[in-house]
């Protein structure tokens, strides 16, 4: 089983595909300003989803729980290649998890 996709019903999130093989998750700022750099860019909030798309359970260390009121419209999708070669997609919202 590997990660194929995943999205969200926001357009803000732009869907991530993931290629056969190895993945790297890289921060690069292509603009500069003092409010960005490579610490801001949603590198750890992205693990956070996978772990919450995964069925890990909602905690205060779950940046999406800490910001529920904002997300609560906000629907996760992430699709799976099975080893047959078969795709499962599992949906999950912040406001009902």
């Amino acid at each position: 089983m590997k990660i194929s996709k995943i999205y969200s019903n926001d357009k803000r999130m732009k869907p991530l595909h993931f290629n056969s093989g190895f993945n790297v998750i890289f921060g690069d700022v292509e603009k500069s300003s003092e409010d960005d750099h490579e610490h801001n860019l949603g590198k750890s909030t992205l693990v956070d989803i996978i772990d919450f798309l995964l069925l890990k359970k909602g905690g205060s260390k779950n940046k999406l729980f800490k910001y529920k009121k904002s997300l609560k419209d906000w629907c996760f999708y992430i699709e799976l290649e099975l080893n047959d070669g078969r795709y499962l997609t599992i949906r999950r919202s912040v406001d009902v998890p």
